[in-house]
């Protein structure tokens, strides 16, 4: 039986004619901006219209005769030399900071994998006879990091000081310094929330997630070693509010109850990237060789976890605690009719029929996977803690793979194997001994994330550009250019609130609260959750290069308080400022980069006809751009 997913079926309607008009119109206004456009032939509508008329030729008169004509010709007057035209002298633009400092790595473990990792990607990259593309300018590369490492644009500051800094090393102390901030941890522990509530959105849609996500940042931020972090995760126990961690359980419970069968699926899932819920009911469709047995033999090591409510009172009453029991009565009443059953001592699980919840159709004993005999774990509780020790066991296959392919998929938009939860035996690596060479040296590492990071983010292949060339434009594997993704709805509002609030440094709790209660009054942002569910129209397994926003998300954008705020704008543009200066800088805070001599000089052009009321339009047009929800 699979769990509960979101469907990727679109079952909304087409888009009509209204919204194909909104489209345009607002495609044609951002573009005539930054850069004009010009309707091809084929539409032009007026022209095509004049040529489909066709007007037919009037009756010919009859022949007249005309007499001739005394024709004097006048004698030539030579004309006036034309005054001389006044030339107007060409525009001198200031000098652009546009450097690309060719990166020197440092000594140290991570820079020594770094150096691998490229040996092996260059390996293919010759083999398959593609060149790769080149490095990438400072600039790209600083969007790059921050929003890979902690979910915001950088601050106007920051882009400035990194485009004047020569420093040869400049990059690799960049990624040092992101890896130090409090927003690093606060970025992976929001993903790795979404990621448990988004697996069964219907359940978990009401589960209280802050202090989850404020204890999942600091496990990021201390650097606790990943397999210590996943040992916390599945044997969560004990009070809720007390212990954050317990939304893992929660986030994988059935008709308001534990639910062992999810509770596998989600830990094969993220620990051990395997479909293991696909064997639930019968042999797993892909891998012949596992079974069902393997399935509930999981499932035996969560089958006497049990919620304990408030008040004791059984169905939606809040739960106030998690834990192990060695055994519970049948239950009778409310609870009973809800499909609650009773625990037996010992560790066997019934497996239940999956046509009626009410049957069962055999039982199962705790098995770790694709072991050949039963763990006998006897009666004693708790079973977990030894399910925890197996998982996370360096003599454990699967599970150091899975995690140094899942933050692969993070940083370069896909798993060495992809999809990163599907890595079964039939799966095919792109790159089989560059995955291997990850798994031994994040053991070696004692499972270190920020160690794995650096490497990653200091390769050559993550300090290329993501413009392709004729030779690898059509290469989607082998990372000879970086690949262009979509940021996330987070990654939209935050970058959004930053940019806009013309702030140094991202707004602390009390700041954003104040921002927030300021845009409510205009229908923007305002609200966290709100704008969260309404950007993030992405499914579960999406792509994350695609474009997943639609009409209502652009028009939003477009008119929320933050994209029309002229606080910002006021910033850069002080009265007898040169104009090129203001366009500059509001170009480095809302992409991160200079403009390039052509857009400097068309909106030099478009300011000095729109006077000072250019500013705001420029900056909304850049707040609108493709290229700002791009992370490339």
């Amino acid at each position: 039986m699979e769990p509960h997913r979101p469907s990727r079926a679109d079952s909304r309607p087409g888009p009509g004619p209204l919204t194909w008009v909104l489209g345009l119109t607002s495609l044609c206004t951002t573009g005539i901006l930054l850069g004009g456009f010009v309707l091809p032939k084929s539409l032009d509508f007026a022209g095509s219209a004049r040529a489909a008329t066709i007007t037919p030729e009037p009756p010919r008169p009859p022949a007249v005769t005309v007499p001739p004509v005394q024709v004097t010709v006048a004698p030539v007057v030579e004309p006036p030399a034309p005054e001389p035209r006044t030339v107007k002298p060409a525009r001198k633009l200031p000098p652009l900071l546009n450097p690309t400092t060719a990166p020197v790595l440092p000594e140290g473990r991570a820079y020594d994998l770094a150096r691998k990792i490229d040996g092996h990607i260059d390996a293919a990259l010759t083999s398959e006879k593609v060149s790769p593309s080149p490095l990438a300018s400072d600039a790209e590369y600083l969007r790059r990091a921050y929003l890979d490492l902690t979910g915001r644009v950088p601050t106007y500051e920051k882009v400035k000081s990194f485009l004047e800094d020569t420093d040869p090393q400049k990059r690799p102390k960049l990624i040092d310094e992101l890896l130090a901030s409090d927003a690093f941890g606060r970025h992976f522990a929001e993903i790795w929330t979404d990621t448990l509530i988004k697996r069964d959105t219907d359940t978990n849609r009401n589960l209280k997630t802050d202090d989850f996500t404020t204890w999942m940042a600091k496990q990021f931020n201390e650097n606790r070693a990943w397999d210590k972090i996943v040992v916390d995760l599945v044997t969560a126990s004990g009070k809720v509010d007390d212990n954050p961690q317990t939304l893992f359980v929660l986030a994988n419970q059935d008709n308001n109850q534990v639910s062992p069968s999810k509770l596998v699926g989600a830990t094969a899932n993220l620990f051990l990237g395997l479909q293991l819920q696909c064997a639930e009911c019968h042999v797993h469709p892909h891998v012949e060789a596992w079974k069902q047995d393997d399935f509930w033999g999981m499932a035996a090591f969560f089958g006497h976890t049990k919620f304990e409510r408030d008040g004791m009172k059984p169905g939606r009453a809040p739960v106030t605690e998690i834990k192990e029991v060695a055994r519970t009565a049948q239950p009778k009443g409310k609870a009973a009719r809800q499909g609650e059953k009773a625990i037996p001592p010992g560790d066997t699980i019934a497996i239940p029929d999956p046509t009626d919840a009410k049957k069962t159709v055999g039982t199962a004993k705790p098995r770790l996977f694709e072991s050949t005999k039963p763990a006998n774990l006897g009666n004693a509780v708790p079973y977990r803690p030894k399910l925890a020790t197996w998982l996370t066991s360096t003599d454990n296959k699967y599970f150091a793979r899975a995690a140094v392919n899942r933050f692969w998929g993070h940083f370069f938009a896909r798993g060495i194997i992809n999809p990163v939860e599907d890595m079964g035996p039939n799966s095919e690596p792109t790159h089989p001994e560059l995955l291997d060479l990850l798994a031994r040296e994040f053991v070696k590492s004692q499972f270190d994330l920020k160690d794995l990071f650096r490497a990653y983010c200091n390769t050559a292949a993550y300090n290329r550009t993501s413009k392709p060339t004729e030779s690898n434009a059509s290469d989607t594997t082998l990372l000879s250019h970086m690949p262009v993704k979509v940021i996330g709805a987070r990654e939209l509002i935050d970058s959004l609130r930053l940019v806009a609030a013309a702030r140094s440094a991202p707004l602390n709790r009390t700041e954003m609260r104040e921002l927030q209660k300021e845009m409510a009054k205009n229908k923007g942002l305002n609200a966290p959750a709100a704008g969260l569910r309404f950007f993030d129209k992405r499914e579960y397994e999406d792509d994350v290069t695609g474009y997943s926003y639609g009409i209502p998300q652009l028009l939003k954008q477009m008119n929320t308080a933050m994209t029309n705020s002229g606080g910002t704008v006021a910033r850069f543009a002080k009265p007898g400022r040169e104009r090129s200066a203001v366009i500059i800088d509001l170009y480095m805070t809302a992409l991160g980069r200079q403009p390039r001599p052509e857009e400097l000089e068309r909106l030099l052009a478009y300011s000095e006809r729109k006077s000072d009321k250019a500013y705001q339009d420029i900056f909304w047009a850049l707040l609108n751009s493709a290229e700002f929800v791009s992370n490339h």
